[in-house]
């Protein structure tokens, strides 16, 4: 890009250069906040690996994977709404970590007693994982929709959930 600064001839072209640069530098600026929050949540200090996911995401505010691990970090706080924003934002950014999104977004549904919240997520895992690759995934899916049908009242429902997953090989 500095290269092509010193070709372009009009001050548009330079303006729009220096743009992109800038834009480049920010995006690189986010991936090492995220690195750095990625250290922080390892090392489990959560407040600062939010403090730095939210700085990445300052940065780059399309940045689907900061919100995901930001969105982690505040489920070991138990702040299970602020959580669920954050898997929302990182689906509504198309992360690729659609499942895993769609399974802590349904837990932390689950843990804040929204059963039919909690039930749709862990329906689109389901779907999702429709081939059972990974049977991690849909097992859990699986028995904790079961646990939301049992608290909803329908135990028919919930006891083919919980024969499904077992089939998948959850133990609970």
């Amino acid at each position: 890009l500095q290269k092509q600064i010193k070709n372009v001839k009009t001050q548009q072209d330079k303006e729009k250069i220096t743009q992109e640069f800038k834009n480049e530098d920010k995006i690189f600026l986010s991936n090492q906040k995220l690195e750095e929050g990625i250290k922080f949540h390892n090392k489990e200090n959560y407040s600062s690996a939010i403090n730095s996911y939210t700085k990445a995401i300052e940065l780059n505010p399309n940045f689907s994977e900061a919100y995901y691990n930001r969105g982690m970090s505040y489920d070991e706080l138990e702040n299970y709404s602020q959580a669920i924003s954050d898997y929302t934002q990182a689906m509504n950014l198309n992360t690729k970590n659609k499942i895993e999104v769609h399974l802590f977004r349904g837990f932390d549904y689950f843990l804040l007693k929204k059963y039919r919240e909690a039930i749709s997520d862990f329906n689109i895992v389901i779907k999702l994982d429709s081939s059972n690759r990974n049977k991690f995934f849909s097992d859990l899916a699986y028995s904790f929709r079961g646990i939301c049908y049992k608290k909803l009242g329908n135990n028919s429902q919930a006891e083919k959930d919980f024969a499904k997953a077992k089939e998948l090989g959850y133990n609970e």
